[in-house]
């Protein structure tokens, strides 16, 4: 409301047992489907805690972290605001990632999985953002952590600024095909 915003609210009502049941940033499909039918601008997803974060276009479609990242590094390198020029992610993040960061003279540091080695490394360097492909993005301008509440503001602020949809801005790059496969040790 204070953001002047027309919103509909979904899977809301925890009752202790229904965290992330069908719903939030682990499976998208009904917030993609309402997105679609109300032709809303956007759907936000967030996960149990909300430090993860996936978004929805108007068109329905899935934006991963990895899409958040790219749209967000390019901002801040257009305002020269992205530190030494670096985007701190990890090993599973898409290859069409990179090569489009590449390509914006924006140099992709990987790490181990886990926001936690994102974190670290992102201190190391002196990067001031970073995340997962799974929606954890770490923006040390506004928190020291992963925050979907940040980074949605975020998002619709870019969204404000560039006068775009999403799905225009989260075309910064192509992903590649890629297959991630959980091994039991």
């Amino acid at each position: 409301e204070r953001l002047q915003t027309q919103a509909t609210i979904l899977s809301a009502s925890p009752d202790g047992l229904n965290i992330n049941r069908n719903c939030g940033a682990l499976h998208t499909e009904s917030l993609q489907q309402r997105v679609f039918e109300e032709h809303a601008d956007l759907g936000i997803a967030f996960d149990g805690d909300a430090d993860r974060i996936i978004l929805v276009d108007e068109q329905g479609r899935k934006i991963d972290g990895d899409q958040i990242m790219a749209m967000l590094a390019l901002d801040l390198l257009h305002k020269r605001q992205l530190k030494n020029n670096i985007l701190v992610t990890t090993v599973m993040s898409n290859l069409g990632l990179e090569l489009a960061m590449k390509d914006a003279n924006i140099q992709v540091v990987r790490t181990k999985v886990g926001d936690r080695h994102v974190v670290k490394k992102m201190r190391e360097i002196g990067a001031n953002l970073g995340g997962e492909q799974a929606g954890h993005i770490v923006m040390f301008d506004h928190a020291t952590t992963g925050d979907g509440l940040v980074t949605a503001l975020s998002i619709l602020k870019l969204l404000q600024a560039s006068d775009k949809p999403l799905s225009e801005l989260a075309a910064c790059f192509k992903h590649f095909p890629q297959t991630l496969v959980n091994i039991s040790v």
